[in-house]
């Protein structure tokens, strides 16, 4: 029994850290729309780090690039008709852009954790360096 229960644990773990979903109080971006992170650990995506942003479900959203490079953050799938203005997109990108580590982290650490994004989120705004994590680095 005691197995099982480690086995259902550890499910239960993978499903949560796999699967991040940011509130928009949470991730203070400036949009009404909630923020999906996939983190990948170490499975093999078909795309690169990103995230993906919706009001309901996921079904009717869009997705911006993260990249440690500012100038390849962009807006990359979905569409924006119905959730944001192109004004609301343009801000979101440069706060994408300004948070593009804590996100890069986030996206490639599975065992992160929200409130991690946060902290470093708050350091990014406080001025004090954030680095890429040992497990983010990454081509």
């Amino acid at each position: 029994m005691d197995d099982f229960l480690k086995g259902e644990e550890t499910i239960f773990e993978d499903f949560i850290f796999e699967m991040a979903t940011i509130a928009p109080k949470d991730h203070k971006l400036g949009v009404d729309l909630k923020m999906h992170i996939y983190q990948p650990g170490e499975k093999k995506l078909s795309h690169g780090p990103r995230v993906k942003f919706f009001k309901h479900t996921k079904g009717d959203s869009f997705s911006i690039s993260v990249s440690k490079e500012p100038n390849r953050i962009n807006l990359v799938a979905g569409k924006i008709d119905g959730l944001i203005t192109e004004s609301e997109l343009n801000a979101l990108v440069q706060k994408i852009r300004k948070y593009r580590i804590p996100l890069l982290n986030m996206w490639r650490d599975p065992g992160m954790s929200q409130a991690e994004l946060i902290d470093q989120m708050r350091d990014v705004d406080a001025g004090r360096p954030v680095e890429i994590g040992e497990k983010a680095n990454f081509a």
